[in-house]
Order: structure tokens, then sequence, then C-alpha cells
């Protein structure tokens, strides 16, 4: 009995720095990774809750309507601290043409995402999408999602005309379209864009341990394995660069970088 009044006398003397052990069961993939795999699926369940609100967890269409609500009303009235980024519009990238981004909404959606936990013994795991019983995620469904994504960008017309043909793709370029030059297309992202959504919706299995569907998996990584061959056709015929990520550093980059190394540190350069 004493030894336990003195392990709490001594406990009270030191700063305790080590992770909650809720916080150490979620910490199987890095934090920025956690990151990336949120605002995807903030992504998701906003569209989800636009389109197909039959997957989305009791109770939570009902949060999100309200969030939704709000954002409405402060798109109509906005408060003085942001009537001035509502009313000046920003540059926006090419092709984008959404003007509400929704902050209420999606930051609902990332709190109960945040939420979640393990189910062990039954206990509830918080998931605001449905993994389990007659409603949950699909092929098809998260096979739409996917044909969602796209890149604008502009190309020459030829190039636009000659995979049309080749791909039995029926356009009908107009002024519209033309931005000098150059013909405004959609084209398939990168193939590690869609990787990041398979990655981030499996995320939602691995935090809630609830186990992968089997032939959900096999039929997205089928999908995924298409989409690689359509994308490196696509960039072929349009002219656009193959390599994916970071560009390497040029030549002339690395001359003009010791240059600049030589005269901070003296003649020897490198």
């Amino acid at each position: 009995m004493s030894d336990d009044n003195n392990n709490t006398r001594s406990n009270q003397n030191i700063c305790d720095l080590r992770d909650a052990p809720d916080v150490i069961e979620k910490a199987f993939v890095a934090d920025r990774t956690t990151t990336g795999y949120i605002r995807i699926l903030i992504t998701f369940m906003m569209w989800l809750f636009d389109h197909h609100r039959e997957y989305l967890a009791d109770g939570v269409y009902d949060m999100l309507k309200e969030a939704d609500g709000k954002d409405i009303q402060e798109r109509l009235n906005p408060p003085k601290r942001r009537r001035r980024s509502y009313n000046n519009k920003k540059k926006k990238r090419l092709g984008d043409e959404s003007e509400l981004k929704r902050p209420n909404l999606r930051a609902i959606c990332r709190e109960l995402l945040i939420a979640m936990k393990p189910s062990f013994n039954g206990s509830p795991h918080n998931c605001p999408i449905r993994l389990e019983g007659d409603v949950q995620l699909t092929y098809e469904l998260i096979k739409g999602f996917m044909g969602l994504k796209k890149n604008v960008i502009l190309v020459d017309k030829g190039d636009v005309e000659n995979h049309a043909k080749k791909n039995n793709i029926e356009i009908d370029i107009s002024e519209d379209h033309m931005v000098e030059s150059k013909v405004k297309v959609s084209v398939q992202q990168s193939k590690s864009a869609y990787e990041s959504i398979r990655s981030a919706l499996m995320y939602l299995c691995k935090v809630t341990r609830i186990p992968k569907p089997a032939d959900l998996v096999n039929k997205v990584g089928i999908f995924l394995a298409g989409k690689k061959r359509v994308i490196l056709k696509e960039k072929q015929a349009l002219g656009l660069d193959l390599n994916e990520g970071k560009r390497g550093m040029t030549k002339d980059a690395l001359i003009k970088y010791q240059k600049g190394f030589g005269r901070a540190y003296g003649s020897k350069g490198f």
C-alpha cells in the first residue's frame, strides 16, 4: 500500500511525454500520410453527401446537412472577417469552376474522420462511412468516384484531333475550347493520384479493424491496372511528360547551383 502511494507521489513530479494508447493505435502510418488520406476522404464524404447519402452512417447525413446549411448562409451573407475572401475572386486553376469551398462541411467531415477508432468486441468504430451491413462500399461506387478525377490542360489542336480519332472519341472543337492556339481538354490524373484514393479508402478498414473485402480489393486493383495503361497511352498520344513526381535537376541548373556554391564558399566550389 505504501509502495503504491510512494509511486503515485513520485509520478506527480514527472512530466509524462508518452503518447496516449488511442494515439498509438492509429500511428501505423506517418502523420503526413494520414493527413493526405483524411483530405481525400473528406472529398469522398462530400461526394457521398451530394450524391449517395445512403452510404453515410446513421446520423451523419443530418450533421453534414446542418454544416452545409451554414456554408450556404455564409455564402449569401458572408461574415465581415470573410467578406473580402468571398467577394474578391482569386485566380483559379485551369478548369476549376468551384467557387464555394464549403468550409463548415469540410470541417465536420474531418472531425468525424479523426474520431474513428478500432472496433473491439463489438465496440463502435464511429466510421462516418458504411463499411458493414447491407449497404457498404462497392466497386461501382469507388470506380465512379475515381472516374470524376481529372486534370484540365492545354494541348495542341492536332494532337487532340488525332487522339480522338484513334480512340473513337467524338469531339467538336469550338472557339470556346480554345486558349490562344491550344485546346483546353480534360485528361486522366497521375497513376499515383488514383492509387492514393485506394489507399485512403483502405485506411478506413485499418483504423476501424474491419476486414477488407477481398473481392472489392481485387476489382479495384484490376481497375487501377487498366488506369495505368490508359494514362500512359494518353500521355504518349498528347505529347505529355511520361515522368511522375518531382523532376530531376537539369544540367544547366546544376551548373548555376555550383557557381553559386563556389561564390559562397570559395573558388573550389564542390
